[in-house]
């Protein structure tokens, strides 16, 4: 037989037989594993959605919680609680006045307000007259102010930072810190943001100035909506970062809009002065929801509330329509209601349209509230890809069938035995085989295969060796750099730390960091607002250089670091990474504050020294002078009181001189200068100087002070006379301070019986 009959019926047996088997079965197992591998793919969607809604609300809670905690606002809320009482009688409004103020209001409500309803068929004019006839009087004053006269439109009205023709105090304070809290409002991208007074449940601040604001909550017009849950609950005994979700509801201050309250209290000294309120719109839930990232065409995500109604939009109903028509709009269908008993789960079911879908539902418990998530996807789209198998499957055997005849008529030609070769080449290549050697001798079409071959095996090599040489250098400069080097998403997870920066903020491995920390700004940066900065300049600039700020070790403690990072983008441009390095600058930081305090120190010991200067001497001319008049006047003809009190006025001047002195030997025992004189002087002199100094406490503690003489006692001397009076003033003085009675003796001693020196005393 032939050889290319042979080849025939071989390709046929080994080639199409097999083929049909192993289709048969891959076509049984592909239907298996896309109908599983759909149901994966909803309960990861289903996962991811979870995930990010959790994370938005405690995002949420975060800012409320900053938001609460900032010293600004406890001073506003402190202030404007006490201020918003007395806004109408600090206004002065007369009755005429007031009676003006009370018909445009309702024009504001009736006309303005009710324009800018997002569905309005005119059923809401009596509830709104019912909420107007129930404004005290204050509520018509400040919303006349901020609401009526304010010229921005409704839904812009906090633009307004202070009411005109406005001097109260409450207009005063709103004026100073509104800007502050716009600031959260817009940065956070809420609906409003509320202050209330716990006691009377006075609406004291609102950013959005709807006509809630001035109200109160305990018996306004809105005291019985949901807002009004933050004071019927534990809210009334809180304590410090609690918080309360309240659920979505129709609000008609909010436009008639679903919206929902995240409220926590405010503090000051330990007391509760006031209630943050965060209202929500379902927008920033929608934004999470309506992503349609692998769901395809008839794919959906939605969130279903306790009530049975949607909390978020669906591809055929919107959470308005579900409020405004509950009875219409209501999710009742198996997969809600297991999840919202708790349960999670996959499978085959019908949804509210009456549909046949696959879904994946799972419960979602948020900060006391109890949801369903349903992620879900329409049959025919959930098995298109089955029908598409088979018949791919189907042409592609009658392809193959077609392929193996060419196949065989061409190699009936004789090419079986270079094509075997180059298999080999190929099998030896694709296990990574690079120095196989190729045949390139043929002159033919499979001569230029193998050359092409040979080329690519020599361009792999080369690929490879220096794929090898550049992950080696990266690997060492990661791994061996002294900086901290470190690789985030832009969420906020770690995805690689060198062990420099392990080491820096005190884990024990890369390995462990990376498990421990899955948000890098909330559980490092010890400023948030820090956080914050940072990421923003790399979404703005692609960059940072040199941000400095404090990070928090795994033990507690804090270090103050310096970061270069950038943005990593793929070829295509696309956002890969963050990456950077951190360096540990706590040591440099403190030399820099050690040098300044140092210098501060300095500078401090010379202005001390130099007014030490200064003012001795200053002194020390006029003592000099009253020294002299008192010798003067002790030569002239006095009584013999006169001349006592002379001679005191004398002494005590001296004594004065010599603690001005004292001062100036202070300075310069500081500045290692004091010399000891050596001058002549008269013994009796020195001492009739400091028993006259001291006559005054004789006379007043009744205390009999002797000056004992020896004979033999040298009269006069060679030393420091100012030096000696210091010492013996010092001494005496202290004897004086602790002798109640008897008497203090100072003896002179002649040389013999002075140790060595020429008097002893």
């Amino acid at each position: 037989m032939r050889l290319g009959v042979r080849l025939l019926i071989a390709f046929l047996a080994v080639g199409l037989v097999p083929f049909m088997i192993i289709g048969t079965l891959s076509l049984y197992e592909a239907n298996r594993t896309l109908s599983q591998q759909s149901l994966n793919q909803l309960v990861s969607l289903r996962e991811v959605k979870k995930f990010a809604v959790k994370r938005y609300f405690n995002n949420i809670k975060t800012q409320l919680l900053v938001f609460s905690e900032d010293p600004k606002v406890a001073e506003f809320m402190r202030k404007s609680r006490f201020f918003f009482t007395g806004y109408k009688t600090d206004l002065a409004v007369t009755d005429e006045a007031m009676e003006k103020m009370r018909r445009e209001l309702l024009t504001t409500y009736m006309k303005d307000f009710v324009e800018v309803l997002s569905a309005s068929d005119g059923s809401e004019l009596n509830t709104l007259k019912e909420a107007f006839s129930k404004l005290d009087g204050n509520a018509i004053v400040i919303q006349y102010k901020y609401i009526t006269e304010n010229e921005n439109p409704l839904k812009k009205k906090e633009r307004l930072n202070r009411a005109k023709e406005d001097r109260t105090d409450y207009t005063r304070y709103h004026g100073k810190f509104h800007s502050t809290i716009r600031n959260y409002y817009k940065r956070f991208a809420i609906d409003d943001i509320l202050l209330i007074d716990p006691d009377n449940g006075n609406i004291v601040y609102s950013v959005q100035k709807n006509i809630d604001f001035g109200t109160s909550l305990k018996d306004g017009p809105w005291a019985g909506t949901k807002l009004a849950e933050v004071l019927q609950t534990e809210m009334k005994r809180p304590e410090k970062e609690s918080v309360l979700l309240v659920d979505y509801s129709l609000y008609l201050p909010a436009f008639d809009t679903p919206v929902g309250f995240f409220a926590t209290p405010i503090f000051y000294k330990n007391e509760t002065i006031g209630i943050a309120v965060f209202r929500l719109s379902v927008d920033g839930i929608n934004k999470i929801m309506v992503e349609r990232a692998g769901l395809g065409k008839t794919g959906e995500t939605y969130l279903v509330g306790s009530d049975g109604l949607l909390r978020s939009d669906s591809k055929n109903r919107g959470v308005k329509d579900s409020f405004r028509n509950p009875e219409l709009n209501k999710v009742d269908t198996i997969a809600t209601a297991a999840a919202l008993s708790g349960e999670n789960g996959a499978g085959i079911t019908t949804d509210y349209m009456k549909r046949r879908v696959l879904s994946a539902y799972s419960a979602l418990k948020i900060h006391g509230l109890n949801w369903a998530l349903i992620a879900q996807k329409n049959l025919d789209e959930a098995f298109a890809m089955v029908d598409r198998l088979r018949f791919r499957f189907m042409l592609l055997a009658t392809v193959g069938f077609i392929a193996i005849l060419a196949i065989v008529f061409f190699i009936s030609r004789s090419i079986i035995k270079p094509l075997r070769r180059l298999e080999h080449n190929a099998e030896q290549l694709s296990i990574g085989n690079l120095n196989e050697t190729i045949d390139t001798g043929r002159r033919d079409e499979l001569g230029s295969l193998a050359k092409s071959f040979a080329y690519m095996r020599e361009n792999l090599k080369n690929s490879f060796e220096l794929i090898d040489d550049q992950k080696g250098q990266y690997q060492s400069i990661f791994e061996n750099a002294i900086e901290g080097i470190f690789q985030t998403s832009r969420d906020g997870d770690l995805l690689r730390v060198n062990q420099a920066l392990t080491k820096m903020l005190g884990y024990n491995s890369p390995e462990e960091m990376i498990k421990t920390i899955s948000n890098v700004k909330v559980q490092l940066f010890v400023n948030l607002l820090d956080g914050d900065n940072y990421t923003k300049l790399l979404e703005e600039d692609g960059f940072v250089k040199g941000f400095e700020t404090m990070l928090k070790r795994k033990d507690g403690s804090i270090i103050t670091v310096s970061i270069n990072a950038q943005v990593i983008n793929d070829e295509k441009g696309n956002f890969r990474v963050f990456q950077g390095m951190i360096e540990d600058i706590s040591e440099r930081k403190q030399v820099e504050e050690y040098k300044i305090a140092k210098e501060a120190a300095e500078l401090a010991n010379r202005v001390k020294s130099e007014f030490l200067a200064n003012m001795s001497h200053e002194i020390r001319t006029p003592m000099n002078a009253i020294i002299g008049m008192a010798d003067l006047a002790l030569g002239t003809k006095l009584t013999s009181k006169q001349r006592e009190y002379l001679s005191v006025v004398r002494s005590s001047s001296r004594a004065l001189l010599t603690l001005i002195n004292d001062i100036l030997d202070f300075s310069k025992i500081e500045a290692g200068k004091l010399e000891i004189e050596a001058v002549p002087f008269g013994l009796r002199d020195l001492l009739d100087d400091v028993a006259d100094s001291f006559k005054v406490q004789v006379i007043k503690k009744e205390i009999e002070f002797v000056i004992a003489t020896s004979v033999g006692a040298p009269e006069g001397l060679v030393g420091d006379p100012l030096r000696l009076r210091q010492i013996l003033v010092n001494l005496i003085g202290n004897a004086f301070k602790f002798t109640e009675k008897g008497q203090i003796c100072l003896e002179v001693l002649p040389a013999g019986q002075a140790k060595g020196a020429e008097v002893g005393l």
